[in-house]
Parts: structure tokens; C-alpha cells; sequence
């Protein structure tokens, strides 16, 4: 019997594709699938480097839909986030890659497992595609140029503060550094591990860091890129 398929939204293809980890599906999972939306959000912006990018990775592999009129009844979500889902229930899928926070949610209502670009990072380091996984997100400081979205996220989430460790970034109105929370995951432990050992931590504010590092993952990745 065939395995059950994996499919990816748009967002942890871009983070992905950043920092030339397209391959990494391909060892994890053998075939990605996407649907044809989440396609062509990837081709939004830079079309020809992107699909230059696609067509060397055969192992992600565009389908289209067979019920194009399902996409509605998942109105809760955006457009490419619905078309995997739908393709998810259509091919029985076994895991779906999302990185939405709101996404991730209905996924879980909905009775589909997922994972995101950050945990794939995970996986990778633990296969040893990777040696690390924190130094992709702390090697640079907090201060370098993110979008107004990112920006206010890391304001209502993140402090940076000399009288608190010392000016380490630190989950807001606790002591407890952001980089633990990789540091933890990294070490193989789970986020619920992490939780019980730093209870001024909200389940909220750990999810929200861990889509946070996928958007400084992603800003850096550009940056180098330059």
C-alpha cells in the first residue's frame, strides 16, 4: 500500500527554499505535495528564480485539486491554507506542513497532524542534515530590520532590557530567555517539558516564539542572500 502523502503550505516552502533546504523533503518524506493555490503563492514574487527553484526539486510535486468546491468549506482560512486541506482529506494525507498560527489551530479541529518550518528544522538536525538549530535564529541581534508585522510581534512578545538577564531577549513579563525554548526542542525535549519546567510561560507565548523564529528565520535568510 502506498504511504500516505505529506502536504505543504506556502509559507515553510518559502523558509525552505531561503536557505537551500528543499532537498531535506525529499530525505524526511521522500514527496511533498502541494496543491496548485499554494503554487502559485510561492510564484507571487521573484516568479523565475522561484520556479527555476521548483523545477530542480521534483520531489515537490504540484497536484490540483479533485473537488475545486471544497476550498469553501474551509472558510476559516486563506485561500492556499484551504486548498491543502481539502487535498489533505482527498488524498488521506499523513502529516500537513503549515506554519499559521490560526491554520495550525483549525488543522488540529479538523483532526489533521502537523508540523512547520520550524519543526522540520528539528527533524533535520536530528537526522543530522544540520548541526544546529538556534544559531539560524539567534545569530543576529534583535535589532536588525523586520517588517511592521514582525516588528510588532517581537514588541508584544520578546523584552530586551539591561536590568533583565542582562539584556537577553526574554519572553515579556518573565526571566526566561527565548532561546530556551529552542535550546529545549532541540535537546529532543517537548514543548509541554518546557512548559512544566517554566510556568510563567503561556502555551500561547511559546507557539507565537516558535512563529516568530520561522519569521526572523526567514528575514536573516534574505538578508544573506543580498
Amino acid at each position: 500500500m502506498p504511504e500516505k502523502p505529506v502536504i505543504s503550505n506556502t509559507s515553510p516552502l518559502v523558509g525552505l527554499w531561503t536557505l537551500n533546504l528543499f532537498p531535506f523533503l525529499r530525505e524526511l518524506y521522500t514527496e511533498v505535495l502541494i496543491p496548485a493555490e499554494v503554487r502559485d503563492e510561492f510564484f507571487a514574487i521573484e516568479t523565475e528564480v522561484r520556479e527555476a527553484a521548483l523545477k530542480s526539486a521534483p520531489w515537490i510535486r504540484t497536484v490540483r485539486l479533485r473537488n475545486l468546491e471544497n476550498i469553501a468549506t474551509h472558510a476559516e482560512v486563506d485561500l492556499g491554507e484551504a486548498a491543502v486541506f481539502v487535498l489533505a482529506q482527498e488524498r488521506d494525507a499523513r502529516l500537513v506542513i503549515l506554519d499559521d498560527w490560526d491554520a495550525r489551530q483549525y488543522a488540529g479541529q479538523i483532526g489533521l497532524p502537523f508540523t512547520g518550518t520550524v519543526g522540520l528544522l528539528l527533524e533535520a538536525k536530528e537526522s543530522g542534515f544540520i548541526d544546529a538549530v538556534a544559531p539560524l535564529f539567534f545569530g543576529e541581534s534583535l535589532t536588525m530590520k523586520f517588517n511592521e508585522r514582525t516588528m510588532q510581534a517581537v514588541n508584544n512578545l520578546i523584552t530586551c532590557n539591561t536590568r533583565i538577564m542582562s539584556g537577553t531577549p526574554v519572553f515579556k513579563n518573565t526571566r526566561v530567555p527565548i532561546k530556551n525554548l529552542i535550546d529545549y526542542l532541540e535537546a529532543g525535549d517537548s514543548l509541554n517539558e518546557f512548559l512544566e519546567d517554566f510556568p510563567s510561560v503561556s502555551r500561547t507565548q511559546a507557539m507565537q516564539a516558535l512563529e516568530l523564529a520561522k519569521e526572523m528565520l526567514i528575514t536573516q535568510a534574505y538578508a544573506c542572500s543580498d
